[in-house]
């Protein structure tokens, strides 16, 4: 019987469709944790975070020539096109491995789609998979590999290929290709290894020397450059992650029950595919025992990664994809199994096909959903711009928090929204880079340039000396994400420009509001272009950092600029009460009373209980001359259930004013 799809052509069709949906959900804007982080790191072609990622960084900043959108986009869109690889690759291999078990060739096309649909829809796969982030590249090598050793005869080359690429990947896929390169050697024995086993080498030794990209960013003096591995050493304590395997010590090398039960109840996600799962794995250890060993042994092995190595990034979604995957895989071959034995007929193979269209579909519908709730909405609000576009020119930001200095790096030297700015990361205060951006502020420490404390304690106390010092000596505004911990109390002050920045001691620099919102506008235009972010919680991000630039200009004395700005955010979020209360408050400073009533009675109709919409709509009203109109809102504030105390204080003056 002939294939549903023809064979040569059913992964390229794969990759196109996922591709097209991947394409459309991939977000506009970098997405949470260390995504801008590395996003920026590619664009200036510097060094992340440990272990550098070269082939991610390289790979994304190819993508950044595609004429699309903003370089956040592009970004994401390059993530989004390995992932779908990753689904085309996984469907191929489920298809090919399940026609070796004796499955027909329609059959082995259901399960390969079923496969591709179970992982693509996966809350894990999706979350790192559409904005940039280095674990689909990690999966593609693998799962290349394993379509590869699928081959009657692997090609030596081919896997060697791949195993020097994942030098320069994130470490979860050498956990994959380990045992996978270790098997097919083996298999190939030492008398028909020869000549090709000197080819392998070579290749993994040449493609392995992408890792020298490290120490020649950091000699060109990029932006970021963490750990400034250009020594050998400096080189070798970046790809083995010294120095966070330093800070998360006592997480790393125990069991951790919770950990682990937190891993394995979002595999659970997958449960609907657990029965062919098994079902599958039992057909290949059936018939191919090798294949099925070498498919347990690296679910258990990423299992014994994720949960004995790497801990921490379990709550963030970051591990667990080659298990899933390997799930995804057995579960295809189980579908096809299935089909083979229950529905020999041509018809019932078809209603297969459409169940697993009808699946897809509905993975696709819910994807927008699964990714609201990653959680990201904060990092997306530090990461827009929102509070850098207030700072005064010239000034120097010093971030501690991993999203707030991953969003301003991305702000600053990828997107360009502040030139101006020098953006600082407290926790890297003692490398080479920072003292370099820093200049002047470093030089009455001599004695400590050099020094990289060992204890979180240590280099908070570092950080705080030098900041302190930096701030009091410079003639650069200095605004702080918090006053470092060991600093004098008197050292800081609230600025008022954003909820969570401190402002150094020292004179204020005046700040035209006519720059704050063409900051803002600058911001807005290199994350949206003419578009909407595809994700809700990023509209209602943008909206905050519009909102904060609006109250801003509004404490500075520029209603009618910060009316603009707040028109802005109630356009990308038209659905929050508050930024329509902060609208009409803005429009009634500028003194358009009739436009300050209108933007308050939306908040009314948004949320009626909004005592503060309630207050203003009679304070405007009152200050229109509507006494009686102002009287009649506070007792419809009172039939309506809502009661402030100021109320009462309006409607005495009301009284007074008869």
């Amino acid at each position: 019987m002939r294939s549903v799809l023809p064979r040569r052509s059913f992964p390229a069709i794969l990759f196109v469709a996922s591709g097209s949906v991947y394409a459309w959900l991939v977000p506009l804007a970098p997405g949470y944790g260390d995504a801008a982080e590395v996003g920026a790191a590619a664009q200036g072609l510097g060094v992340p975070h440990p272990t550098g990622f070269p082939l991610d960084v390289l790979l994304l900043r190819l993508g950044a020539y595609l004429p699309l959108g903003s370089i956040s986009f592009r970004q994401n869109l390059v993530v989004g096109l390995i992932s779908a690889l990753c689904l085309a690759t996984l469907a191929e291999l489920s298809r090919r491995v399940a026609r070796r078990l004796g499955a027909d060739a329609a059959s082995a096309a259901v399960g390969g789609v079923l496969s591709a649909v179970a992982l693509g829809s996966w809350a894990t796969f999706l979350g790192t998979g559409l904005s940039v982030e280095v674990y689909s590249t990690a999966l593609a090598l693998v799962l290349l590999a394993g379509l590869e050793s699928s081959r009657t005869r692997p090609r030596l080359a081919v896997l060697a290929a791949l195993i020097g690429l994942s030098l320069a990947a994130h470490v979860s896929a050498r956990v994959g290709l380990a045992p996978l390169g270790l098997i097919v050697l083996l298999g190939r024995g030492r008398r028909r290894l020869g000549s090709r086993f000197l080819v392998a080498a070579l290749m993994i030794v040449v493609l392995g020397a992408l890792v020298v990209y490290l120490p020649l960013a950091a000699s060109a003096n990029p932006p970021l450059a963490w750990g400034d591995p250009q020594t050998l050493g400096r080189l070798w304590g970046h790809l083995s992650a010294e120095r966070i395997r330093s800070a998360y010590h006592g997480a790393m090398w125990s069991v951790d029950g919770a950990a682990l039960g937190r891993l394995l109840a979002q595999l659970a996600e997958l449960g609907l595919f657990a029965i062919p799962a098994v079902i599958g794995l039992r057909a290949l250890l059936r018939s191919r025992r090798g294949a099925g060993l070498l498919l347990s042994s690296v679910f258990a092995l990423d299992l014994a990664y994720a949960s004995f190595s790497n801990p921490m990034g379990i709550v963030d979604r970051q591990v667990g994809h080659l298990a899933g995957a390997c799930l995804c895989f057995a579960a295809g071959l189980g579908v096809a199994e299935l089909l083979g034995r229950l529905a020999p007929e041509r018809v019932a193979r078809k209603v297969g096909l459409v169940f697993v269209a009808l699946l897809a579909v509905l993975a696709v519908l819910a994807a927008p959903q699964t990714l609201a709730q990653d959680g990201n909405a904060e990092s997306e609000l530090l990461g827009s711009g929102g509070s850098l576009v207030q700072l005064p020119p010239r000034a120097v930001f010093v971030c501690h928090s991993d999203d707030a200095c991953a969003g301003a790096f991305f702000a600053r030297y990828a997107e360009g929204s502040r030139p101006d700015l020098s953006v600082v990361a407290a926790q890297h205060l003692w490398e080479p880079v920072e003292r370099r951006r820093l200049g002047a502020g470093f030089r009455e420490f001599g004695d400590l340039a050099g020094v990289r404390p060992s204890s979180g304690s240590d280099r908070a106390e570092l950080a705080a000396r030098v900041l302190a010092s930096l701030a009091a000596a410079t003639t650069r505004p200095v605004f702080f994400e918090a006053a470092p911990d060991g600093a004098p109390a008197s050292a800081f002050v609230a600025c008022g420009v954003a909820p969570f920045l401190c402002r150094a001691g020292g004179p204020r620099v005046a700040f035209p509001p006519e720059r704050a919102l063409s900051s803002l506008d600058r911001m807005l235009a290199a994350r949206l272009g003419r578009q909407s972010p595809v994700q809700p919680l990023a509209r209602g991000a943008y909206a905050r950092a519009a909102g904060s630039v609006g109250k801003g200009l509004l404490a500075t004395g520029a209603p009618m600029l910060a009316s603009l700005a707040f028109e802005r955010a109630v356009a990308l979020d038209p659905t929050r009460a508050a930024g329509f209360t902060n609208l009409g408050v803005a429009r009634a400073s500028a003194g358009d009373m009739a436009g300050a009533l209108q933007a308050t009675a939306q908040a009314l109709r948004l949320d009626p209980a909004h005592s503060l919409a309630w207050l203003n709509r009679a304070r405007f009203q009152a200050a229109s001359g509507q006494m009686e109109a102002a009287r009649e809102s506070l007792r419809a504030a009172e039939r309506a259930g809502v009661w402030d105390r100021r109320f009462d204080v309006l409607a005495s003056e009301l009284a007074r004013a008869q």
